[in-house]
């Protein structure tokens, strides 16, 4: 599934000036897939201020202490497999919220399936089992069910943490750094999660790729790192998702304007593994942290108390190119940045379209006591109706505003916002409900004066060809009393 397209294969390899090897291709593969890149929707998302670094947003509360906060979505995985996919989809929000900095505080889980049986069962017991091993407070979740979720599931997840500002953690690199990797050994699942979970599913689309979670190891990583991040300091920190350890390191590298080598047979494994393997993995609760060398022992010594994996892979470097290492031959050899131009859409609605009902049970406004700033910090979820199929622009107004007033009527200052699209086949009618849909949240923007500080897009919610998913916006919004 690691395939460039042949205009994408063309492009890089007059860039190169040479083919791209088979690891190369495929770590640019991932790169460029809908998932990591965004590139059929980040051109609308920055209409509305959308947050493209991937790991959430911060907001200032006052008193020097920050919420960090993020919802996200792990459709494909936890369609095939509900109870792993639910579970990792919040860890890995939670590890997007410890790459900020952050404490995990609270979380919560949208779930949209055909009924109330096995599937939504085992997704929610995955959801909730790894909230309880990870002492994050659940706040409970939104159900939905329609006939419209049998061929693929909405499993959205949202996590909120607090940090101290001065504490605040960027994702990127710099010059000179040098990256550890922290947490489990790989184990070669999910090689091809991101490219997989880019497009639609089909007859072979199987459960046996979904890497599955381990939350007491989670829950040692966040207390590594809060306390490296806050007795020891770091240059930059990102958690291992979608293209693990290749995806992160670039990113990192990217956000920071500068290069990295990697030296993957320095990278611990469950088993023996091949580099494309090592570099792809996304075997989960690992995450890769840029440090001054000077405190790599202090890092390596702060890991072990906590019991966790901790090695020194690599540097940062000024020259932007990304280097692959295994036992000092260079696999390879990648000039940054590597981004893919923009997918062009094309936008034309089919009003011979209906969705169906959606039976909905939703999650009330919560609200949280913080004794540090003597203030409550409050949340809301808002999501879409039916009518986003043939109406996105005024639903997404309709939910935001919904979110928006929740808080209002509790007596919160209204913050931020944090959006999670879910949307089908990006056919004509499917590209021109994303349009429209962002089209509402500008506008919304605009009327509100509420930034979007973080979010999610998840297309291609289909089964071969057909049976999209109704059109699904979930809108967070965050505030203080």
């Amino acid at each position: 599934m690691h395939t460039l397209s042949t205009q994408d294969l063309q492009a890089l390899t007059a860039r190169l000036k040479r083919p791209p090897n088979t690891l190369e291709h495929a770590l640019a593969a991932t790169l460029y897939s809908e998932h990591c890149s965004y590139r059929s929707s980040k051109e609308l998302l920055k209409t509305f201020g959308a947050d493209l670094r991937g790991s959430g947003g911060v907001v200032d509360l006052g008193g020097g202490l920050g919420a960090a906060f993020k919802i996200e979505s792990h459709n494909h995985p936890s369609f095939l497999n509900p109870y792993a996919g639910a579970a990792t989809g919040l860890g890995g929000v939670q590890r997007d919220i410890l790459s900020l900095g952050a404490k995990p505080l609270a979380c919560f889980a949208l779930l949209r399936c055909p009924d109330t049986g096995a599937h939504y069962q085992e997704a929610l017991e995955g959801f909730n089992a790894y909230a309880h091993h990870t002492h994050t407070q659940n706040l409970g979740c939104e159900s939905g069910f329609s006939v419209g979720f049998t061929h693929n599931v909405v499993v959205n997840a949202f996590c909120v943490g607090l940090v101290l500002l001065e504490h605040k953690v960027q994702a990127h690199a710099k010059a000179g750094g040098a990256f550890v990797l922290l947490g489990r050994a790989a184990e070669g699942v999910g090689v091809d999660g991101a490219c997989m979970s880019s497009q639609e599913l089909n007859a072979h689309s199987t459960q046996s790729n979904i890497p599955t979670g381990d939350p007491q190891t989670q829950a040692k990583l966040i207390d590594a790192c809060l306390e490296i991040y806050t007795q020891i300091g770091v240059l930059g920190a990102q958690d291992l998702g979608a293209g693990g350890l290749g995806v992160a390191c670039v990113e990192m590298a990217m956000r920071g304007g500068v290069g990295a080598v990697l030296e993957l047979d320095k990278v611990p494994c469950a088993k023996k593994l091949e580099p494309m393997e090592i570099l792809l993995n996304e075997t989960q609760e690992r995450m890769l942290l840029c440090i001054s060398p000077q405190n790599l022992e202090k890092v390596l010594q702060t890991a072990a108390k906590h019991g966790l994996n901790a090695h020194a892979l690599g540097t940062a470097t000024i020259e932007p190119i990304f280097k692959a290492l295994y036992a000092n031959q260079e696999l390879a050899h990648l000039p940054l940045p590597l981004t893919p131009p923009p997918t062009p859409l094309n936008p034309k609605q089919d009003l011979s379209l209906t969705s169906p009902l959606v039976e909905l049970t939703s999650l009330p406004p919560a609200k949280i006591w913080l004794p540090q700033i003597q203030k409550h910090l409050c949340i809301a979820l808002a999501s879409s109706t039916p009518s986003a199929l043939q109406e996105p622009k005024e639903d997404s107004k309709n939910v935001c505003y919904r979110a928006y007033q929740q808080l209002q009527d509790m007596g919160a200052k209204v913050l931020s916002f944090s959006d999670s699209i879910n949307l089908g086949a990006m056919d004509q009618h499917g590209a021109w409900v994303l349009s429209q849909m962002c089209l509402g949240l500008k506008e919304t923007h605009q009327e509100l004066g509420v930034p979007f500080i973080s979010g999610n897009v998840s297309l291609n919610n289909a089964t071969s060809g057909a049976n999209s998913i109704p059109p699904t916006l979930a809108i967070v919004a965050v505030g203080v009393i």
